[in-house]
Order: C-alpha cells, then sequence, then structure tokens
C-alpha cells in the first residue's frame, strides 16, 4: 500500500495538524528546491501525494507545480471546493484579500480558474483548516 503524505501551502496547516498521525510535509509558499526535491524522491519512491494550497493566483501556480510536475493528488483543491470556501467565508462574514495578480489555468480542474476569477478574492488555505485536520485525522491508522 502507498503512503499517503499530505502537502500543504501554509505553515499553519502543518503546526494544526501536529498529532494527526498523518504524515504531512509544508512547502512554505513555493517549494524550495529541497521541497521540490523531497516531494520528488516520495512520488518516486511510491508515496501518494495529496496537496492542498491557497485558491488564487499563487495557489493555483503552486499546485500546477506539485500536482501537474510532481503528480500530487489534488486535495480539496477541485472548483466545488472553492465555491463551499467561498460560501463559508461568506456565511461566517470572513473578508477576502482581492485577487493579487491573474489566475492561471489550474491543471487539474479544467473550471477552477475561471471560477476563481469571477470570485475575484483570494481564499487562503486556513479558511477551511477543519476540513483538512478532518482528512488528515481520517487518513491516520
Amino acid at each position: 500500500m502507498d503512503t499517503a503524505v499530505w502537502v500543504c501551502e501554509n505553515p499553519s496547516v502543518l503546526a494544526a495538524a501536529a498529532g494527526t498521525g498523518a504524515c504531512v510535509v509544508c512547502v512554505e509558499g513555493r517549494p524550495s528546491v529541497a521541497a521540490n526535491l523531497l516531494l520528488s524522491s516520495l512520488a518516486k519512491g511510491g508515496a501518494c501525494l495529496h496537496y492542498h494550497g491557497d485558491f488564487g493566483a499563487g495557489g493555483i501556480s503552486i499546485a500546477n507545480a506539485i500536482i501537474g510536475g510532481i503528480g500530487a493528488e489534488p486535495w480539496r483543491l477541485g472548483v466545488a471546493d472553492h465555491a463551499s470556501a467561498l460560501e463559508r467565508a461568506r456565511a461566517m462574514g470572513t473578508p477576502l484579500r482581492p485577487l493579487r495578480a491573474m489566475v492561471p489555468e489550474a491543471v487539474w480542474d479544467p473550471d477552477l480558474a475561471t471560477a476563481v476569477r469571477a470570485s475575484g478574492v483570494e481564499v487562503e488555505e486556513e479558511l477551511v483548516m477543519d476540513w483538512l485536520l478532518a482528512d488528515l485525522l481520517a487518513s491516520s491508522p
């Protein structure tokens, strides 16, 4: 059975994941050469990488490199996940920052970039941290 490795963009997710028993790697934004080497080695060694990051220009660009380049699976990173996160932010009254740059096409979901552009806002990973932690807890032995 392949080892599941959960990869996140933001250190606060890694800190919250401590104690879940899941194998979590945080790339802290755009992955360094060392992070890319680690993820590539894990994938080549048979690990199943699952990636989550921010819904925005930078987040999708990073995800394209990790999902499209290294072969990770998207983790709660589809158009429906984006819609759910937006709905949550609105219901909670959470202010979201405007998009900071042009959102690239997502290699794993042809509708995601259009949805993110239409929203006009960045949805940071921390907004759905409890969803991510629930996945980690469910995946742990």
